[in-house]
């Protein structure tokens, strides 16, 4: 067989030729992987860089007998191929968002074997519910979401941009139908089958739905509606939602039959609090949770902890407090509007601890307090909260961020 002959051009050209190295996940994934593995120590990823540097040297040595290219040139091709592969991960990674204030995160890769989360510059992981400072710019908007089970429904925070004059009403009924709950992990349930309107000066929601519509069919579909209204309609700004079909008043549901109106619960001056546990879109799988509230309410705030220490199978709830949370030696003053929660001397507990704070946050939310200050935490900082310090409590629970264009 004759040597190849080949010019510098047509060995660039083979060389582009060689297989290109993708990474098709999308961010919400990598950002899962990547906080799985924030608490494990792992060698540096080294096969798809060493799998392109030997793809190159097996077609340099093919090919070697009528290259005429100097070895150094050579080097120089493969290094290049290895940055380009390095920095396509680098992207990948520093165009994640921080859930808490909507900064990107730095990525840069260790040249030597390091935590994962020294690696690509991940400090901590992430708040997961929406805060005050949220609002300066956002409307807040609450969806309830049946799980993909349809056995509990998810409190979902969407913020959007604010629009001029629009009202909270407006910006709801537009968002409605742009909510992607499959990507979510949760049930394809919005739009509403339905038009719904807004009188401001009596606190009514209208819902106008067409002959045949699918909340008349058995008392699943009956109660998923109603829940899903109930706990999404703010009651600060409705007191009660009318029914009508098709411009006459009234509902004809699957289990009631006619129905013309749902009063809407009003806040309390005392609340009774629920306890909020874990839900995992991924069964089995390290990943970061929906915060949901358990259907039953409690009195006292030390009840509601002892729930959320608790699995719930029959939901596919988990504890949102971890196994060393000393609950019996902790003590709660529950006066004034600042909770104090003193846990024993010496409480030590992990980044991801960051998930079971927002979970004990949230649930003060729901007793009615405004803020809470944890007393003997270690490490003193979780994530952006400082534990010296009294902590504002969340506005809403499950923070997505989404577009009206």
């Amino acid at each position: 067989m004759g040597k190849l002959k080949l010019n510098d051009r047509q060995v660039e050209e083979l060389l582009k030729e060689l297989p290109k190295l993708e990474d098709g996940r999308r961010p919400e994934e990598i950002y899962r992987n990547v906080a799985a593995n924030l608490r494990k120590r792992r060698q540096r990823s080294w096969f798809m860089p060493a799998l392109a540097s030997a793809a190159a040297a097996a077609l340099f040595f093919i090919l070697s007998p009528g290259l005429g290219l100097q070895q150094e040139q050579t080097a120089r091709q493969e290094s290049s191929m290895d940055h380009a592969g390095t920095s396509t991960e680098m992207k990948d990674v520093g165009s994640l968002t921080h859930a808490g204030d909507g900064s990107q995160m730095n990525a840069s890769l260790s040249t030597d074997a390091e935590p994962a989360k020294e690696e690509i510059g991940i400090s901590s992981i992430q708040p997961t519910a929406v805060y005050k400072q949220d609002l300066e710019t956002y409307e807040a908007l609450t969806y309830a979401i049946p799980d993909a089970n349809a056995q509990i429904a998810v409190p979902v925070t969407v913020l959007v941009k604010k629009a001029g004059k629009k009202n909270w009403f407006e910006q709801f009924e537009e968002t409605m139908p742009k909510l992607t709950e499959e990507e979510w992990g949760l049930m394809d349930y919005y739009p509403l089958s339905a038009d719904i309107s807004y009188d401001q000066a009596s606190k009514t929601v209208n819902v106008d739905v067409p002959e045949g519509h699918p909340y008349g069919f058995g008392s699943a579909a009956e109660t998923w509606f109603l829940t899903v209204l109930e706990d999404s309609l703010p009651h600060d700004k409705v007191n009660r939602v009318s029914f009508s079909t098709e411009g006459r008043k009234g509902i004809e549901l699957g289990n009631t039959g006619e129905k013309f109106e749902l009063p809407l619960p009003q806040p309390q001056p005392q609340p009774e609090g629920h306890a909020y546990l874990f839900y995992y879109r991924d069964e089995g799988e390290e990943s970061v949770p929906y915060m949901v509230p358990a259907n039953e309410s409690f009195n006292t705030f030390r009840e509601a902890l002892e729930a959320m220490a608790v699995n719930r199978e029959e939901f596919g709830l988990r504890a949102s407090l971890p196994e060393n949370f000393a609950l019996e030696g902790a003590l709660i003053k529950e006066n004034g509007p600042v909770l104090h929660l003193e846990l024993p001397q010496g409480s030590s507990f992990e980044e991801s601890f960051i998930y079971s704070l927002e979970a004990i946050m949230l649930t003060a939310k729901s007793f009615g307090y405004e803020a809470l200050k944890i007393d003997n935490a270690e490490p003193s900082e979780i994530g952006p909260f400082n534990l010296n310090e009294s902590l504002e409590l969340p506005v809403g629970a499950n923070k997505k961020i989404i577009g009206l264009n």
